[in-house]
């Protein structure tokens, strides 16, 4: 199983452990194992494969590096050798779909990784941070990155069904980063990032949400006037449960709440929708929670 490990690490492009760990075949999770294995559904005999090339990945690893006199730096260009050469030796024995799968599943991770570096030079700039900080701040997204990607792989690959630990994710990495900051820092960034996104009205937001599902499910006026009531009530109902969340309301208490006003809404529109147009809602929120992974953007 580490050995399979192994291999996914190497997919994910995150390196091999050669160049972390005390030996080339050494370290990980077995959890992260049985997560990787069960998003992309590696049957037993495929696993069984793997093995035997993660064996000879690992032989060659091992060779190298003592060929190195244990030096990982003189040994990393053979290795990174060995790493495509195993790379695609495994792809092979996947399917189709499950080549499609891993390569949405790494896609994910170099997004990630895009907006961290985007992120950070932003606020280097503005902020005038010191190299101490920017590593400090790396860390911590590099570090948000990985659990993130776990959580959605521990989902089945599903956003939605991991958005709790998500969130708890973003809240953690957000106060570690505001501790970074300096006080002056901290203030600035706040006035930034409230000039950046401006607060849309109610009425604003609701009109851009029945807009959207206007074009989507092609409503007619009735319905579109009948919708937007709907959205407007929706969006003020999120924004008094936001400021519950902001007074320190308990996530417990917050959740049923939540729970009820979408189930609320779900019948709301069932009432408005043709069951045409509600299957085509129905497929549209499905693609959002399942469509590589990205967020839904202004989901009702």
């Amino acid at each position: 199983m580490k050995k399979l490990f192994l291999v996914m690490m190497v997919l994910y492009g995150a390196g091999t452990a050669a160049a972390q760990e005390p030996g080339p075949c050494k370290g990980g999770s077995l959890q992260w194992i049985e997560i990787l294995a069960d998003s992309i559904r590696i049957t037993p005999e495929q696993r069984t494969q793997i093995d035997v090339i993660q064996t000879e990945s690992c032989r060659k690893a091992e060779a190298a590096l003592q060929a190195a006199g244990g030096n990982r730096e003189q040994a990393k260009p053979l290795i990174q050798a060995i790493r495509k050469e195993t790379h695609t030796a495994v792809v092979a024995v996947l399917t189709t779909e499950q080549r499609t799968r891993l390569a949405q599943m790494r896609g994910r991770k170099m997004d990630c990784a895009q907006r961290g570096a985007g992120h950070l030079q932003r606020m280097k700039d503005s902020l005038g941070l010191t190299e101490v900080q920017l590593a400090e701040l790396h860390t911590i997204h590099t570090d948000a990155c990985r659990r993130s990607q776990e959580a959605i792989a521990a989902a089945g690959g599903i956003r939605e069904a991991a958005k709790a630990q998500l969130k708890t994710i973003r809240a953690e990495s957000k106060a570690k980063t505001m501790a970074v900051l300096t006080p002056e820092q901290r203030e600035r960034w706040k006035t930034m990032q409230a000039r950046q996104r401006p607060q849309r009205s109610p009425d604003e937001h609701a009109a851009v949400l029945t807009e959207r599902m206007k074009q989507k499910l092609q409503l007619n006026e009735s319905q579109v006037s009948q919708v937007n009531a709907l959205n407007l009530s929706l969006v003020n109902q999120r924004r008094a449960l936001k400021d519950k969340e902001g007074q320190g309301v308990a996530e417990t208490e917050l959740k049923p709440l939540r729970q009820a006003m979408m189930r609320d809404y779900r019948n709301g529109l069932a009432t408005i929708l043709t069951p045409a147009q509600q299957e085509t809602w129905r497929q549209a929120r499905q693609e959002r929670r399942e469509g590589r992974g990205k967020p839904a953007q202004g989901k009702p």
